[in-house]
Protein backbone atom coordinates (compact mmCIF):
# COMPACT_ATOMS: atom_id res chain seq x y z
CA UNK A 1 0.00 0.00 0.00
CA UNK A 2 1.50 3.74 -1.03
CA UNK A 3 0.35 7.18 0.20
CA UNK A 4 1.02 9.53 -2.36
CA UNK A 5 0.63 12.66 -1.99
CA UNK A 6 -0.63 15.34 -4.76
CA UNK A 7 0.68 18.45 -2.29
CA UNK A 8 3.49 19.39 -4.57
CA UNK A 9 0.94 19.32 -8.16
CA UNK A 10 -0.97 21.86 -6.08
CA UNK A 11 2.48 23.93 -5.08
CA UNK A 12 3.35 23.89 -9.17
CA UNK A 13 -0.34 25.69 -10.18
CA UNK A 14 -0.13 28.18 -7.10
CA UNK A 15 3.55 28.87 -8.58
CA UNK A 16 2.92 29.50 -11.78
CA UNK A 17 -0.42 31.50 -10.86
CA UNK A 18 2.29 33.69 -8.90
CA UNK A 19 4.27 34.32 -11.79
CA UNK A 20 1.89 34.98 -14.33
CA UNK A 21 0.21 37.81 -11.78
CA UNK A 22 4.13 39.16 -11.12
CA UNK A 23 4.69 39.12 -14.87
CA UNK A 24 1.37 40.74 -16.20
CA UNK A 25 2.07 43.69 -12.88
CA UNK A 26 5.70 44.12 -14.07
CA UNK A 27 4.70 44.43 -17.63
CA UNK A 28 2.34 47.08 -16.78
CA UNK A 29 4.57 49.12 -14.44
CA UNK A 30 7.14 49.06 -16.62
CA UNK A 31 4.98 49.91 -19.92
CA UNK A 32 4.18 53.13 -17.45
CA UNK A 33 7.55 53.89 -17.08
CA UNK A 34 8.22 54.20 -20.69
CA UNK A 35 5.63 56.27 -21.30
CA UNK A 36 6.44 59.24 -18.21
CA UNK A 37 9.92 58.49 -19.65
CA UNK A 38 8.28 59.68 -23.21
CA UNK A 39 6.70 62.51 -21.33
CA UNK A 40 9.17 63.94 -19.82
CA UNK A 41 11.42 64.08 -22.73
CA UNK A 42 8.74 65.65 -25.19
CA UNK A 43 7.77 68.56 -22.30
CA UNK A 44 9.19 71.39 -23.43
CA UNK A 45 9.18 70.37 -27.06
CA UNK A 46 6.51 68.13 -27.69
CA UNK A 47 6.26 66.36 -30.54
CA UNK A 48 4.17 67.66 -33.59
CA UNK A 49 1.98 65.38 -36.26
CA UNK A 50 0.48 66.86 -39.70
CA UNK A 51 -3.12 65.01 -39.87
CA UNK A 52 -4.37 65.59 -43.68
CA UNK A 53 -7.32 64.91 -44.95
CA UNK A 54 -8.31 62.90 -48.53
CA UNK A 55 -10.51 65.48 -50.85
CA UNK A 56 -14.14 64.94 -49.16
CA UNK A 57 -17.27 66.94 -48.18
CA UNK A 58 -16.93 68.63 -45.59
CA UNK A 59 -17.57 66.07 -42.36
CA UNK A 60 -17.75 62.82 -43.67
CA UNK A 61 -17.24 60.04 -41.30
CA UNK A 62 -15.36 57.61 -43.86
CA UNK A 63 -12.42 60.43 -44.27
CA UNK A 64 -12.41 61.28 -39.84
CA UNK A 65 -12.06 57.08 -39.57
CA UNK A 66 -9.02 57.34 -42.12
CA UNK A 67 -7.43 60.19 -40.44
CA UNK A 68 -8.12 58.71 -36.71
CA UNK A 69 -6.32 55.00 -37.57
CA UNK A 70 -3.60 57.31 -39.27
CA UNK A 71 -3.33 58.95 -35.72
CA UNK A 72 -3.45 55.64 -33.94
CA UNK A 73 -0.97 53.67 -36.02
CA UNK A 74 1.77 56.73 -35.31
CA UNK A 75 0.31 56.91 -31.42
CA UNK A 76 1.02 52.95 -30.81
CA UNK A 77 5.24 53.89 -31.66
CA UNK A 78 4.92 57.15 -29.51
CA UNK A 79 3.17 56.27 -26.17
CA UNK A 80 3.12 58.99 -23.55
CA UNK A 81 4.64 61.55 -25.38
CA UNK A 82 3.41 65.21 -25.34
CA UNK A 83 2.04 65.86 -28.80
CA UNK A 84 0.39 69.05 -31.17
CA UNK A 85 -1.71 68.02 -34.12
CA UNK A 86 -1.88 70.35 -36.91
CA UNK A 87 -5.44 69.80 -39.11
CA UNK A 88 -5.25 70.46 -42.25
CA UNK A 89 -7.51 72.78 -44.28
CA UNK A 90 -9.32 70.30 -45.63
CA UNK A 91 -11.27 69.76 -42.21
CA UNK A 92 -11.62 73.33 -41.77
CA UNK A 93 -14.13 75.64 -42.09
CA UNK A 94 -12.90 79.48 -41.48
CA UNK A 95 -14.58 82.78 -41.64
CA UNK A 96 -12.74 85.87 -41.36
CA UNK A 97 -15.11 88.53 -39.92
CA UNK A 98 -14.25 91.93 -39.90
CA UNK A 99 -17.03 93.23 -38.98
CA UNK A 100 -18.07 91.61 -35.68
CA UNK A 101 -18.10 93.67 -32.51
CA UNK A 102 -17.81 90.42 -30.16
CA UNK A 103 -17.46 86.68 -30.20
CA UNK A 104 -20.74 85.64 -30.62
CA UNK A 105 -21.64 88.13 -33.08
CA UNK A 106 -18.54 86.60 -35.01
CA UNK A 107 -19.76 83.03 -34.91
CA UNK A 108 -23.44 84.17 -36.21
CA UNK A 109 -21.37 86.01 -38.97
CA UNK A 110 -19.64 82.97 -39.55
CA UNK A 111 -22.69 80.21 -39.17
CA UNK A 112 -24.24 83.04 -42.21
CA UNK A 113 -21.77 82.04 -44.50
CA UNK A 114 -21.42 78.65 -44.01
CA UNK A 115 -24.97 77.98 -43.90
CA UNK A 116 -24.98 79.27 -47.62
CA UNK A 117 -22.05 78.02 -49.14
CA UNK A 118 -22.31 74.12 -47.26
CA UNK A 119 -25.93 74.08 -46.17
CA UNK A 120 -24.78 73.76 -42.74
CA UNK A 121 -27.66 74.90 -40.63
CA UNK A 122 -27.47 75.99 -36.76
CA UNK A 123 -28.79 72.90 -35.31
CA UNK A 124 -26.55 71.05 -37.16
CA UNK A 125 -23.40 72.94 -36.76
CA UNK A 126 -24.06 72.80 -33.45
CA UNK A 127 -24.52 68.99 -33.09
CA UNK A 128 -21.63 67.48 -35.39
CA UNK A 129 -19.14 70.32 -35.56
CA UNK A 130 -16.52 71.98 -33.00
CA UNK A 131 -16.88 75.85 -32.81
CA UNK A 132 -13.71 78.19 -31.66
CA UNK A 133 -12.67 81.97 -32.65
CA UNK A 134 -9.82 83.83 -32.14
CA UNK A 135 -10.76 87.59 -31.48
CA UNK A 136 -7.53 90.30 -30.88
CA UNK A 137 -8.33 94.28 -31.34
CA UNK A 138 -8.91 97.31 -28.88
CA UNK A 139 -5.93 100.28 -28.24
CA UNK A 140 -3.86 97.73 -26.50
CA UNK A 141 -3.31 95.54 -29.76
CA UNK A 142 -3.48 98.31 -32.63
CA UNK A 143 -0.18 97.92 -33.35
CA UNK A 144 -0.66 94.30 -33.85
CA UNK A 145 -3.84 94.63 -35.76
CA UNK A 146 -7.50 93.76 -35.36
CA UNK A 147 -8.55 89.57 -35.78
CA UNK A 148 -11.73 88.25 -35.86
CA UNK A 149 -11.80 84.92 -37.29
CA UNK A 150 -14.05 81.73 -36.96
CA UNK A 151 -12.78 77.85 -37.06
CA UNK A 152 -15.14 74.54 -37.18
CA UNK A 153 -13.63 70.87 -37.26
CA UNK A 154 -16.05 67.99 -36.95
CA UNK A 155 -16.60 66.81 -33.61
CA UNK A 156 -16.23 63.00 -34.49
CA UNK A 157 -12.60 64.45 -35.32
CA UNK A 158 -11.73 65.76 -31.74
CA UNK A 159 -13.48 62.92 -30.35
CA UNK A 160 -11.60 60.63 -31.86
CA UNK A 161 -8.13 62.19 -31.27
CA UNK A 162 -8.72 62.83 -27.56
CA UNK A 163 -9.85 58.31 -27.59
CA UNK A 164 -6.44 57.56 -29.05
CA UNK A 165 -4.67 60.35 -26.60
CA UNK A 166 -6.56 58.35 -23.89
CA UNK A 167 -6.06 54.57 -24.93
CA UNK A 168 -2.11 55.26 -25.87
CA UNK A 169 -1.18 57.73 -22.78
CA UNK A 170 -0.65 60.80 -24.97
CA UNK A 171 -0.96 64.50 -23.62
CA UNK A 172 -2.74 65.94 -26.48
CA UNK A 173 -1.87 69.46 -25.89
CA UNK A 174 -3.18 70.95 -29.26
CA UNK A 175 -5.24 70.19 -32.42
CA UNK A 176 -5.34 73.33 -34.32
CA UNK A 177 -4.97 74.70 -38.21
CA UNK A 178 -1.24 74.26 -39.02
CA UNK A 179 -1.06 77.54 -40.68
CA UNK A 180 -2.75 79.64 -38.00
CA UNK A 181 0.58 80.54 -35.69
CA UNK A 182 2.19 80.98 -39.17
CA UNK A 183 -0.30 83.71 -39.70
CA UNK A 184 -0.36 85.38 -36.50
CA UNK A 185 3.72 85.89 -36.81
CA UNK A 186 3.43 87.08 -40.42
CA UNK A 187 0.23 89.56 -39.45
CA UNK A 188 2.41 90.70 -36.36
CA UNK A 189 5.85 91.05 -38.30
CA UNK A 190 4.30 93.40 -40.59
CA UNK A 191 1.91 95.10 -38.46
CA UNK A 192 6.15 96.14 -37.33
CA UNK A 193 7.84 96.32 -40.63
CA UNK A 194 5.15 97.92 -42.88
CA UNK A 195 2.56 99.29 -40.76
CA UNK A 196 -0.39 100.69 -41.52
CA UNK A 197 -0.63 104.46 -40.91
CA UNK A 198 1.93 104.72 -43.48
CA UNK A 199 -0.19 103.26 -46.00
CA UNK A 200 -2.76 104.06 -47.98
CA UNK A 201 -6.52 103.43 -46.86
CA UNK A 202 -7.41 99.92 -48.22
CA UNK A 203 -3.92 99.01 -49.01
CA UNK A 204 -3.78 95.15 -48.79
CA UNK A 205 -1.31 92.53 -47.17
CA UNK A 206 -1.74 88.57 -48.32
CA UNK A 207 -0.12 85.62 -47.33
CA UNK A 208 -0.30 82.22 -48.60
CA UNK A 209 0.56 78.61 -46.91
CA UNK A 210 0.32 75.75 -49.18
CA UNK A 211 -0.35 71.60 -48.26
CA UNK A 212 -0.74 68.96 -50.27
CA UNK A 213 -3.89 70.02 -52.77
CA UNK A 214 -4.66 73.99 -51.12
CA UNK A 215 -3.20 77.04 -51.38
CA UNK A 216 -4.55 78.46 -47.70
CA UNK A 217 -4.59 82.44 -48.60
CA UNK A 218 -5.18 85.61 -45.80
CA UNK A 219 -5.44 88.78 -46.49
CA UNK A 220 -5.06 91.74 -44.10
CA UNK A 221 -6.42 95.32 -45.01
CA UNK A 222 -5.49 98.90 -43.77
CA UNK A 223 -8.23 100.23 -42.05
CA UNK A 224 -7.97 103.25 -40.09
CA UNK A 225 -4.29 102.93 -39.23
CA UNK A 226 -3.98 99.12 -38.28
CA UNK A 227 -4.01 96.17 -40.56
CA UNK A 228 -7.62 94.47 -40.46
CA UNK A 229 -7.59 90.48 -41.23
CA UNK A 230 -10.35 90.55 -43.81
CA UNK A 231 -10.15 87.26 -45.65
CA UNK A 232 -9.41 83.65 -45.02
CA UNK A 233 -10.02 81.18 -47.45
CA UNK A 234 -8.69 77.92 -49.49
CA UNK A 235 -8.25 77.14 -53.28
CA UNK A 236 -7.55 73.79 -55.00
CA UNK A 237 -3.81 73.65 -56.52
CA UNK A 238 -1.98 71.33 -58.29
CA UNK A 239 0.88 72.29 -57.13
CA UNK A 240 1.83 73.04 -53.08
CA UNK A 241 4.03 76.41 -54.30
CA UNK A 242 1.74 79.75 -55.12
CA UNK A 243 -0.09 79.94 -58.32
CA UNK A 244 1.82 82.00 -60.95
CA UNK A 245 1.35 85.72 -61.16
CA UNK A 246 -0.35 85.73 -57.25
CA UNK A 247 2.88 86.77 -55.42
CA UNK A 248 2.24 86.69 -51.76
CA UNK A 249 4.19 87.94 -48.85
CA UNK A 250 4.68 84.77 -47.19
CA UNK A 251 4.86 81.38 -48.54
CA UNK A 252 5.08 78.37 -46.75
CA UNK A 253 4.99 74.76 -47.40
CA UNK A 254 3.84 71.76 -46.21
CA UNK A 255 4.16 68.50 -47.63
CA UNK A 256 3.85 64.53 -46.62
CA UNK A 257 7.56 62.28 -47.12
CA UNK A 258 5.41 59.84 -49.03
CA UNK A 259 1.80 60.05 -51.55
CA UNK A 260 -1.08 59.23 -49.93
CA UNK A 261 0.39 59.74 -45.85
CA UNK A 262 -2.14 61.23 -43.41
CA UNK A 263 -0.09 61.51 -40.32
CA UNK A 264 3.51 62.22 -39.98
CA UNK A 265 5.56 63.78 -37.28
CA UNK A 266 7.09 67.36 -37.91
CA UNK A 267 9.92 68.82 -36.55
CA UNK A 268 9.16 69.23 -32.41
CA UNK A 269 8.06 73.03 -31.68
CA UNK A 270 8.37 74.86 -28.35
CA UNK A 271 5.42 75.69 -26.07
CA UNK A 272 3.41 78.53 -26.98
CA UNK A 273 0.92 80.03 -24.96
CA UNK A 274 0.68 83.61 -26.26
CA UNK A 275 -1.31 85.28 -29.13
CA UNK A 276 -4.60 84.93 -30.55
CA UNK A 277 -3.34 82.05 -32.59
CA UNK A 278 -3.94 79.84 -29.71
CA UNK A 279 -7.97 80.55 -29.73
CA UNK A 280 -7.95 78.22 -32.70
CA UNK A 281 -6.67 75.39 -30.32
CA UNK A 282 -9.75 73.31 -30.68
CA UNK A 283 -9.09 70.95 -27.23
CA UNK A 284 -8.86 74.54 -25.46
CA UNK A 285 -5.74 76.93 -24.29
CA UNK A 286 -2.84 74.98 -23.07
CA UNK A 287 -1.81 75.53 -19.63
CA UNK A 288 1.86 76.49 -18.60
CA UNK A 289 3.06 73.73 -15.98
CA UNK A 290 4.39 75.31 -12.80
CA UNK A 291 7.69 74.10 -10.29
CA UNK A 292 5.25 72.85 -8.07
CA UNK A 293 3.27 70.86 -10.50
CA UNK A 294 6.29 68.70 -11.70
CA UNK A 295 7.35 68.23 -7.79
CA UNK A 296 4.18 66.72 -7.18
CA UNK A 297 4.39 64.44 -10.28
CA UNK A 298 8.07 63.44 -8.58
CA UNK A 299 6.43 62.52 -5.30
CA UNK A 300 3.69 60.81 -7.26
CA UNK A 301 5.97 58.44 -9.27
CA UNK A 302 7.88 57.38 -5.98
CA UNK A 303 4.83 56.79 -4.12
CA UNK A 304 3.88 54.87 -7.20
CA UNK A 305 6.73 52.46 -7.07
CA UNK A 306 7.03 52.39 -3.78
CA UNK A 307 3.43 51.05 -3.88
CA UNK A 308 4.53 48.89 -5.96
CA UNK A 309 7.45 47.51 -4.16
CA UNK A 310 5.37 46.89 -0.96
CA UNK A 311 2.40 45.31 -2.71
CA UNK A 312 5.55 42.10 -4.00
CA UNK A 313 6.69 41.98 -0.15
CA UNK A 314 2.82 41.63 1.14
CA UNK A 315 2.79 39.19 -1.43
CA UNK A 316 5.12 37.41 -1.00
CA UNK A 317 4.57 37.12 3.39
CA UNK A 318 0.72 36.20 2.51
CA UNK A 319 2.32 33.47 0.33
CA UNK A 320 4.42 32.30 3.19
CA UNK A 321 1.64 32.40 5.65
CA UNK A 322 -0.37 29.90 3.74
CA UNK A 323 2.15 27.64 3.83
CA UNK A 324 3.03 27.82 7.85
CA UNK A 325 -1.30 27.32 8.20
CA UNK A 326 -1.02 24.18 5.46
CA UNK A 327 1.62 22.70 7.83
CA UNK A 328 0.01 23.70 11.05
CA UNK A 329 -3.12 22.27 9.70
CA UNK A 330 -1.48 19.10 8.97
CA UNK A 331 -0.09 18.45 12.10
CA UNK A 332 -3.71 19.48 13.80
CA UNK A 333 -5.06 16.46 11.91
CA UNK A 334 -2.06 13.98 12.88
CA UNK A 335 -2.27 14.67 16.56
CA UNK A 336 -6.03 14.14 16.34
CA UNK A 337 -5.89 10.76 14.20
CA UNK A 338 -2.75 9.86 16.43
CA UNK A 339 -4.96 10.10 19.69
CA UNK A 340 -8.19 8.20 18.11
CA UNK A 341 -6.53 5.43 16.94
CA UNK A 342 -4.78 4.87 20.05
CA UNK A 343 -8.29 5.64 22.45
CA UNK A 344 -9.95 3.48 19.62
CA UNK A 345 -6.62 0.88 20.18
CA UNK A 346 -7.27 1.34 23.96
CA UNK A 347 -10.95 0.55 24.16
CA UNK A 348 -10.24 -2.81 22.19
CA UNK A 349 -7.95 -4.21 24.09
CA UNK A 350 -9.62 -4.08 26.84
CA UNK A 351 -12.70 -5.02 25.26
CA UNK A 352 -11.48 -8.41 24.15
CA UNK A 353 -7.92 -8.88 25.69
CA UNK A 354 -8.15 -11.98 27.32
CA UNK A 355 -9.02 -13.60 23.49
CA UNK A 356 -6.22 -11.46 21.81
CA UNK A 357 -4.76 -13.95 19.30
CA UNK A 358 -1.13 -13.47 17.62
CA UNK A 359 -2.41 -11.91 14.52
CA UNK A 360 -4.42 -9.43 15.86
CA UNK A 361 -1.56 -8.86 17.73
CA UNK A 362 0.84 -7.91 14.62
CA UNK A 363 -1.87 -6.06 12.96
CA UNK A 364 -1.75 -3.67 16.15
CA UNK A 365 1.95 -3.45 16.22
CA UNK A 366 1.88 -2.41 12.49
CA UNK A 367 -0.74 -0.10 13.22
CA UNK A 368 1.35 1.08 16.07
CA UNK A 369 4.68 1.44 14.00
CA UNK A 370 2.46 3.47 11.25
CA UNK A 371 1.13 5.78 13.64
CA UNK A 372 3.92 6.30 15.39
CA UNK A 373 6.08 7.21 11.80
CA UNK A 374 7.69 10.80 12.02
CA UNK A 375 5.22 11.74 9.18
CA UNK A 376 5.17 16.00 10.24
CA UNK A 377 8.98 15.93 11.03
CA UNK A 378 10.02 14.00 7.42
CA UNK A 379 7.32 16.18 5.15
CA UNK A 380 8.79 19.21 7.13
CA UNK A 381 12.35 18.40 6.00
CA UNK A 382 11.10 17.78 2.74
CA UNK A 383 9.01 20.86 2.51
CA UNK A 384 12.15 23.05 3.67
CA UNK A 385 14.74 21.25 1.41
CA UNK A 386 12.48 21.99 -1.23
CA UNK A 387 11.46 25.69 -0.74
CA UNK A 388 15.68 26.35 0.41
CA UNK A 389 16.69 25.05 -3.07
CA UNK A 390 13.39 25.94 -5.44
CA UNK A 391 12.38 22.22 -6.43
CA UNK A 392 8.77 22.06 -6.67
CA UNK A 393 7.44 18.69 -5.09
CA UNK A 394 5.08 17.26 -7.66
CA UNK A 395 5.31 13.39 -5.85
CA UNK A 396 5.83 12.05 -2.66
CA UNK A 397 5.40 8.13 -1.62
CA UNK A 398 6.12 5.96 1.34
CA UNK A 399 6.17 2.14 0.96
CA UNK A 400 3.86 1.36 4.13
CA UNK A 401 4.72 -2.29 4.10
CA UNK A 402 8.37 -2.08 4.60
CA UNK A 403 7.58 0.46 7.00
CA UNK A 404 6.17 -2.36 9.47
CA UNK A 405 8.31 -5.42 8.42
CA UNK A 406 10.82 -5.24 11.15
CA UNK A 407 11.82 -3.49 13.60
CA UNK A 408 14.19 -0.77 12.80
CA UNK A 409 13.58 -0.27 8.94
CA UNK A 410 13.50 2.98 7.57
CA UNK A 411 10.99 3.10 4.53
CA UNK A 412 12.02 4.36 1.33
CA UNK A 413 10.75 7.74 0.39
CA UNK A 414 10.05 8.34 -3.36
CA UNK A 415 10.16 11.90 -4.24
CA UNK A 416 9.36 13.69 -7.52
CA UNK A 417 10.26 17.11 -8.33
CA UNK A 418 10.43 19.73 -10.84
CA UNK A 419 14.20 21.99 -10.68
CA UNK A 420 15.53 24.90 -12.42
CA UNK A 421 18.52 23.50 -13.16
CA UNK A 422 21.30 20.49 -13.01
CA UNK A 423 23.24 22.54 -10.05
CA UNK A 424 19.65 23.26 -8.24
CA UNK A 425 19.00 19.40 -8.47
CA UNK A 426 23.08 18.32 -7.09
CA UNK A 427 21.98 20.92 -4.06
CA UNK A 428 18.48 19.34 -2.94
CA UNK A 429 19.68 16.28 -3.42
CA UNK A 430 22.58 16.51 -0.94
CA UNK A 431 20.12 18.41 1.37
CA UNK A 432 18.03 15.68 1.49
CA UNK A 433 20.46 13.34 3.30
CA UNK A 434 23.77 10.70 2.62
CA UNK A 435 20.76 8.24 1.90
CA UNK A 436 18.89 9.88 -1.40
CA UNK A 437 19.76 8.59 -4.64
CA UNK A 438 18.93 9.69 -7.61
CA UNK A 439 17.20 7.57 -9.91
CA UNK A 440 15.92 9.50 -12.93
CA UNK A 441 16.06 12.88 -14.37
CA UNK A 442 14.09 13.77 -17.85
CA UNK A 443 12.94 17.24 -19.35
CA UNK A 444 9.62 18.17 -18.21
CA UNK A 445 6.80 17.73 -20.65
CA UNK A 446 5.25 21.32 -20.01
CA UNK A 447 8.14 23.14 -18.74
CA UNK A 448 6.78 26.56 -16.72
CA UNK A 449 8.11 30.01 -15.60
CA UNK A 450 7.51 31.45 -12.07
CA UNK A 451 9.42 34.02 -10.12
CA UNK A 452 12.11 31.62 -9.62
CA UNK A 453 12.98 30.54 -13.27
CA UNK A 454 12.37 28.27 -15.90
CA UNK A 455 11.64 24.74 -14.41
CA UNK A 456 12.37 22.57 -17.71
CA UNK A 457 13.35 19.26 -15.65
CA UNK A 458 12.18 16.32 -13.42
CA UNK A 459 13.90 14.17 -11.06
CA UNK A 460 12.70 11.14 -9.32
CA UNK A 461 14.95 10.56 -6.00
CA UNK A 462 14.78 7.66 -3.49
CA UNK A 463 15.91 8.55 0.21
CA UNK A 464 14.75 6.59 3.23
CA UNK A 465 12.60 7.89 6.24
CA UNK A 466 12.70 8.15 9.95
CA UNK A 467 12.77 5.40 12.39
CA UNK A 468 9.37 5.13 13.96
Amino acid sequence: MQAVSSRGAGIATEAAADASWQASLGQQLQRQWHRLQARLRSTWRPLTVALLAPPHVPGDALAVDAALDAFDAWAAEHEGVNVAVQLSSRWLLCCATPEAANGAQARELAQQQWAHYFGLEAEQLNAEWLTVDALQGGAKTAALGDVRLVCAVPRALIDGLKDVARERGLQLQAAMPWWAEGLQDSLDADAVAVPAAAQPEGSTRAWAWAEPGLLNQAQAEAREGRWVLTRVWSELASDVRAEPGRTPEAVAAMAPPEPGALAWPLSPAPRRHEGWAEGLNFLGPRVRTSFWGWALLALGVVAALHAADRAAAVQDELTEAQAVVKRLQRGERQVSVQAQAASVAQATQAASAPELQAESWRHAAQLAQWLGFPWADTLDHIDATSLKHKAVLAQFSLDLATLASNEGVQPDLKLQAAVIDDTAALQWLAALGPQAMLRAREPLNTPFLTAQGRYAWRLDVVTTGGTP
